[in-house]
């Protein structure tokens, strides 16, 4: 039976694992039995909380700035599957994706593949096949048994900031998360740590020294932001430079120093990135979903945030570019998140919340979430979908669309 793009991805996306074999184990035992062998690609290995596609998106614009052919797996996507895999910044196509996937999915590998194998074995087929100088590998989550940490040998392993999320997975704390975040390092091989917390701080420069890995870090620089110039880039000093970025926000200047710090260490591995690629990387890079103005007038922010940590650095960024001002935050959240700390952290700085239910199964329904959300003493209300939530905006007021990625894709979507 001939199979269409859309039933692949139909079809993938409902696969589960019902066994407990890790994902690394399963990615691995298909690439063998599929002759793949990763061992000589380029690949840069990211993992984190926050800001892993940040990240990725902004070492993928400097490469390509300074030549290279890039290579860019990340999750999740906003509206289409095919956002997952792009080689220098154009997507896979549906046949190439449709082509690869079938093979996947008719292969006899003695295991069972999850949405996110199929996902990773489709972009590392299809990155072998474009002859790709260098791979930007996110993790799905966690990064010790994630599909992704197949790779032995890559050029350099980078850990975004870590906090508190898929707990139930990874861990309840912060020590637990980042010694599965620090499975990514590998013996001998560079890391790059981004700017953490002091006690993950700790494991991961443990991590590090155990395995005698040459070390690169943002961990004691200050963050020096120097808000929007009259080109609408945030400007920031590095070491004693200024900088132009397109990515809004504080904590997309903090991203940026790691991923500064990670061009020293490619440049330590002999490639060739001069400043001017540096510089126009920063300038033309664009990330969907983080801190995007999806309109000046009347105001309306879209931001990804998903985590309390993620919201924290939203507020952060709204009470510094914007003091004294009120928001109406448009809220669609999953069931597992933390969504209560979510709304605490933005209570100071909102005016009320209009809450939305997702299309997602793990989704929160928006009459429970504005219930809870009343319950703390604070306004807020249920709309049956974004059109609704929008009409309701007045033209001199300031709304801020938060919650998920899945949320972010919705809107982007309807757009």
């Amino acid at each position: 039976m001939i199979m269409t793009y859309e039933e692949l991805i139909k079809t993938i996306e409902k696969a589960r694992r019902f066994d407990r074999m890790p994902g690394v184990e399963v990615s691995g035992i298909v690439l063998d039995k599929l002759g793949i062998c990763l061992d000589n690609l380029k690949i840069i290995h990211i993992a984190g909380t926050n800001g892993k596609g940040s990240v990725a998106a902004m070492l993928t614009q400097i490469l390509i700035s300074a030549g290279y052919r890039v290579g860019r797996f990340t999750s999740p996507h906003l509206i289409e599957f095919t956002e997952r895999i792009a080689v220098n910044g154009q997507s896979i196509s549906n046949d190439d994706t449709l082509r690869i996937g079938e093979k996947l999915l008719h292969g006899d590998f003695g295991v069972t593949l999850t949405f996110f194998d199929y996902s990773f074995l489709i972009a590392m087929q299809y990155f072998i096949e474009q002859n790709c100088d260098i791979i930007v590998l996110e993790t799905g989550l966690g990064g010790r048994l994630d599909s992704t940490n197949v790779v032995k040998y890559p050029l350099c392993s980078v850990i975004t900031r870590i906090g508190l999320d898929h707990m139930k997975i990874l861990g309840d704390n912060l020590t637990d998360i980042a010694k599965e975040k620090a499975g990514i390092i590998k013996p001998g091989r560079p890391v790059v740590i981004g700017m953490q917390k002091e006690e993950v701080y700790q494991v991961l420069l443990q991590q590090t020294k155990q395995k005698q890995c040459r070390m690169y870090s943002s961990q004691d620089l200050e963050v020096e932001s120097l808000g929007l110039n009259n080109s609408n880039m945030q400007e920031f000093i590095y070491a004693g430079k200024r900088f132009e970025l397109a990515l809004y926000g504080f904590y997309q200047v903090e991203n940026a120093y790691t991923v500064l710090e990670t061009i020293h260490c490619l440049q330590d591995e002999g490639f060739c990135i001069d400043e001017d690629a540096v510089r126009q990387g920063l300038r033309e890079v664009v990330w969907p979903g983080r801190m995007q103005i999806i309109s000046r007038y009347p105001y309306l922010l879209l931001d990804g945030a998903h985590n309390p940590d993620g919201v924290r650095a939203l507020s952060e960024t709204l009470t510094k570019w914007m003091r004294r001002e009120r928001f109406t935050f448009v809220m669609g959240v999953m069931g597992d998140k933390d969504y209560m700390e979510m709304v605490r952290i933005l209570a100071p700085i909102a005016d009320r919340f209009v809450t939305i239910t997702l299309m997602e199964e793990r989704a929160k329904k928006a009459e429970e979430l504005a219930a809870e959300i009343r319950e703390e003493g604070i306004d807020a209300i249920a709309v049956s979908s974004l059109e609704e939530a929008i009409g309701m905006q007045k033209v001199d007021e300031k709304w801020v669309l938060i919650g998920s990625l899945y949320f972010a894709g919705e809107v982007l979507g309807d757009i």
